[in-house]
C-alpha cells in the first residue's frame, strides 16, 4: 500500500506496506526523504502531519485509517509540515509534537459517555451512582516504561452526572499506557437508612466507548506479519507436478552424471586431496560403499543449489556452487555446530584459496566447487571433525563418515526441516528462473552489505541482523518495529533454537530473508485482491506469482 504525501514542494508516493508503522513514522519518512532531496542532504523534523484540516493522531497506526488501497484515493492529500527554527508553534502543533515524541507518546484517550431517560419517581433514601469499570492490560512491551503495579484490573472510573432537561448524561475520560481493554457500566444502589449497596451491570445501547488512538500490541503486529507472510500450504496441481518430476528424476540413477569410478578419478587429480590420500590408508575401498549408495542423494542437494544461479555450461558434471553454498549446506545439514567451526574449516580447507578471501569472492561462480569436489569436502569435513574430537573417540574414518552420510540423507527426507521458501527454492521452475535470472542483483546487495557491515571477524562470510535492518531501511522502510520484523523473521525462517551456534546467514538463507521481507513489507495490490476473489481455485498458483511480484518490486527499492 502506498500513501501520496506533500512534504514543502515535493510531492512523495511512500510505500507503507501493511500500514503497521503509525503516523508519526509517516512523517519521519517523509522529512528523511525530503531532506535527501536538498544539496547539501539534511535531517529535518516534522511539525505535524495532517490529512486535509484533520490532524489524526500521531500515534494513530497507519492501518486504522487506510485499511487498503481502496480506501485510498487523490483526494486523500496528507501534507507533512516541517520544523523550522523560530517558528511559530500553534497548541496544535505542542499537542502533536508532546504525543509523537513526549511523554504522552505511548498513552490512549479513553472516553465513555451515555446518556439516559430521567427517572421520573426517585425515592429520596436511595442514593444512585454510575462507575465505570475497565478490564485493563499494560501490553508487554510498555512494562518497563510503565509500572504495571500503578495500572492493576480492574480499574474503577466514578462517572461524571449531567442533567439535561429530561435527560441524565453521564461521562469519564482519562489517558492510560497503550494496552488492552474492555469496559462495563456498574450502577451502585445505596440505602442511606441500612448503608447497604446494591452493585449491578447496567445494559444500553447509547453507551458510546472510545480509545484514540486504536492500540495495537507488538504481538497483535508480529501475528500480522505472519499472516502476511504466509505461502499456501499446498502446492498448485501444476507445482505438484514439477516436484514430483524433478523427484522422480533426482531418484532415478540416471540423475547423477558421476560413477564412484569417475568421481574419484577427479578427486585423486585435486592437489588438495594429496596428502589426504596419503594419510587415508585403502580410503577407496572403505568409503565406496556409503558415497556409491547415497550419490544420487548427494547430487540432488548438490543440484538444488546450483539452480539458483547462471551456469556458463548445462553439462550436469561441469555446474558448480560458490563457496557461500558450501557454507550453509555444512549448516543446514548439522555437519558443523556453529559459525565459528564452519569458517575454521572453510580456513582449514582452503588455505590461500582465493576463493575465501571476500564476501565477491565466496560468491565467485567462475571459481566455484564442482560435484567431484563437493564430495571430497565432505570428506575433509570428516576428517576436521575427527581431528576436532567432535566425533566419538576411536571411530574410525569410514564409520564417521557413514554417520555423516546417513545425518544428511535423512535431514533432506525429511520435509519438516524445510519452510516453505526452501520448498519452493526446491521444486518451484517460476522462483527458481526469477531468482537465477535475478543472481547478479541478489549477490551484489549481499556483497555490499557484508562489505559496509560491522563484523569482528576479519573475513565476513555471513549477515548479521543488523545488516538485515539495514536492509529494510536502505529499501525505504522505517520503523520502531524493525527488531521485531527481523527478530520474527529469523525464528520462522531460520530455526534459531537449532542453530544457537550460528549468528547470521549465509547467501541461501539470505535469499529466504529477501522472500520473506518481500511478503511483510509489500502490500498486496487492490488488482491481486480481485484476482483471488473473483479465481479462488487458482490461490494456491497465485499465491507464487504474488510472491515473486512482490519480490521484483522490492529488489527496484535496491537501485
Amino acid at each position: 500500500m502506498k500513501l501520496k504525501v506533500q512534504v514543502e514542494d515535493l510531492k512523495l508516493n511512500i510505500n507503507v506496506g501493511q500500514g503497521l508503522n503509525d503516523f508519526v513514522w509517516l512523517a519521519l519518512a517523509a522529512a528523511k526523504l525530503y531532506g535527501k532531496t536538498k544539496y547539501p542532504p539534511g535531517n529535518y523534523l516534522p511539525a505535524i502531519l495532517k490529512i486535509f484540516d484533520y490532524v489524526p493522531n500521531p500515534r494513530q497506526k497507519i492501518c486504522n485509517m487506510f485499511k487498503d488501497e481502496k480506501d485510498i484515493n487523490d483526494e486523500s492529500q496528507i501534507t507533512v509540515e516541517l520544523y523550522k527554527p523560530n517558528m511559530i508553534q500553534t497548541d496544535e502543533h505542542k499537542k502533536w509534537f508532546e504525543m509523537a515524541f513526549g511523554k504522552e507518546r505511548n498513552k490512549m484517550n479513553v472516553s465513555f459517555n451515555w446518556w439516559t431517560d430521567k427517572p421520573k419517581d426517585k425515592r429520596k433514601d436511595i442514593t444512585t451512582s454510575y462507575f465505570l469499570r475497565l478490564k485493563y492490560g499494560l501490553y508487554k512491551e510498555l512494562r518497563i516504561e510503565f509500572n504495571p503495579s500503578d495500572y492493576r484490573s480492574p480499574i474503577n472510573v466514578p462517572l461524571v452526572e449531567q442533567e439535561l432537561g429530561n435527560i441524565m448524561t453521564y461521562n469519564a475520560e482519562m489517558n492510560l499506557p497503550f494496552g488492552e481493554i474492555t469496559f462495563e457500566v456498574i450502577q451502585v444502589q445505596r440505602d442511606e437508612k441500612t448503608e447497604e449497596e446494591k452493585q449491578t451491570t447496567v445494559q444500553s445501547q447509547n453507551f458510546k466507548f472510545e480509545v484514540s488512538p486504536s492500540p495495537i500490541s507488538q504481538e497483535e503486529i508480529l501475528k500480522k506479519i505472519k499472516d502476511g507472510m504466509k505461502i499456501p500450504e499446498h502446492l498448485s496441481q501444476q507445482l505438484q507436478q514439477q516436484e514430483a518430476e524433478i523427484k522422480k528424476e533426482a531418484q532415478t540413477g540416471s540423475f547423477c552424471p558421476f560413477t564412484f569410478d569417475t568421481l574419484w578419478v577427479v578427486i585423486e587429480n585435486n592437489p588438495k586431496a594429496q596428502q589426504f590420500l596419503e594419510f587415508q590408508d585403502k580410503i577407496k575401498e572403505k568409503i565406496n560403499q556409503t558415497i556409491s549408495e547415497n550419490m544420487n542423494k548427494i547430487y540432488e542437494i548438490f543440484f538444488q543449489y546450483s539452480m539458483l544461479y547462471i551456469q556458463k555450461t548445462d553439462k550436469k558434471d561441469e555446474i558448480a556452487i560458490p563457496i557461500q553454498d558450501v557454507m550453509h549446506f555444512l549448516k543446514f545439514y548439522e555437519v558443523m555446530k556453529d559459525s565459528q567451526n564452519v569458517f575454521s574449516f572453510i580456513e582449514f580447507y582452503g588455505m590461500d584459496d582465493k576463493r575465501n578471501n571476500s564476501p565477491q569472492a565466496s560468491l565467485d561462480l567462475s571459481n566455484g566447487v564442482k560435484f567431484p569436489e563437493f564430495i571430497f569436502i565432505i570428506l575433509k569435513a570428516t576428517e576436521y571433525i575427527q581431528t576436532t574430537n567432535l566425533m566419538s573417540d576411536g571411530e574410525s574414518f569410514d564409520m564417521s563418515l557413514d554417520t555423516l552420510v546417513k545425518r544428511i540423507v535423512s535431514i533432506d527426507n525429511n520435509e519438516d526441516e524445510f519452510n516453505e521458501f526452501q520448498k519452493h527454492m526446491k521444486y518451484n521452475i517460476t522462483l527458481m528462473n526469477f531468482i537465477r535470472e535475478n543472481s547478479q542483483n541478489l549477490v551484489q546487495i549481499f556483497v555490499e552489505k557484508l562489505q559496509d557491515s560491522l563484523q569482528i571477524a576479519d573475513k565476513k562470510f555471513h549477515m548479521l541482523k543488523e545488516e538485515v535492518k539495514t536492509l529494510i531501511t536502505e529499501a525505504g522502510f522505517k520503523g520502531d518495529n524493525l527488531d521485531e520484523i527481523v527478530n520474527t523473521c529469523f525464528q520462522e525462517l531460520l530455526a534459531e533454537d537449532k542453530y544457537q551456534g550460528f549468528e547470521g546467514i549465509f547467501f541461501y538463507e539470505y535469499l529466504q530473508v529477501m522472500q520473506w521481507l518481500s511478503l511483510v513489507l509489500i502490500a498486496d495490490s487492490e488488482e491481486d485482491r480481485e484476482y483471488e476473489n473473483d479465481n479462488p481455485q487458482d490461490e494456491v498458483e497465485e499465491g507464487v506469482d504474488i510472491l515473486i511480484e512482490k519480490f521484483r518490486f522490492f529488489l527496484s527499492q535496491f537501485k
